[in-house]
């Protein structure tokens, strides 16, 4: 199973001495790396360069060279694109400065999606209780989300599995709701299928580090 840690690990762990720090910093993603999770972050342009901001972002934005930079071999890369036309530059960036990572695109238009699918950047289609049809042969993986409840189950997260790619489950305390009945699904989920075709994009990595261990 891969954990990939949204915005970075910014949550901290007392119980390894991991203070808290601020979500996409560069503390956060060293964190994340250091512990072996994957990253989940956002990137965007400005003035021809791309970085990585969650909101329109400032001059001095953590430039998005120096975070593939940070990349060891087969972490994994959520890249939430926040702006049209930068695939090709993002592509560029992986086969020059970390090859041998694992990244994948999500959230773009749908006209932009095209521009991945045509350079060959890795990405991942969005399921949700707005997006249940399948319509991205080249798609990688899925996204499987839920902006206002947790919509998906164990079927739903089994039909997906069954296509073969890996599926990332986008953990509800992001939205603001409770975890727990969804890690025990994944939980018993996860004693049936291939580990590696599961992954969690969670804002609590050390916790759910903790709670799946065995499938780590």
């Amino acid at each position: 199973m891969k954990i990939i840690a949204h915005r970075g690990a910014w949550c901290g762990d007392t119980k390894l001495s991991v203070p808290p720090c601020g979500k996409n910093s560069w503390e956060a993603f060293e964190t994340a790396t250091r512990f072996g999770f994957g990253i989940e972050t956002d990137f965007r342009d400005i003035c021809g360069k791309i970085v990585i901001s969650h909101n329109p972002p400032e001059p001095d934005a953590l430039c998005a060279e120096d975070f593939f930079k940070l990349l060891q071999p087969g972490q994994v890369v959520a890249v939430n694109i926040k702006a049209d036309g930068i695939a090709d530059g993002l592509f560029d960036l992986w086969k020059a400065l970390a090859p041998t990572a694992v990244p994948f695109a999500f959230d773009m238009s749908v006209p932009d999606t095209l521009s991945y699918a045509s350079c060959g950047f890795p990405f991942f289609e969005r399921q949700s209780e707005y997006e249940k049809a399948i319509v991205w042969p080249q798609a990688s993986g899925f996204w499987l989300d839920g902006f206002h409840s947790t919509w998906f189950g164990e079927s739903e997260m089994q039909a997906l599995l069954n296509l073969g790619r890996p599926v990332c489950i986008v953990s509800p305390e992001l939205h603001g709701r409770d975890e727990a009945a969804c890690w025990n699904v994944i939980k018993k989920i996860l004693q049936h299928n291939t580990p590696n075709n599961i992954w969690l994009c969670t804002d609590k990595p050390f916790a759910a580090a903790e709670r799946f261990g065995e499938f780590l």
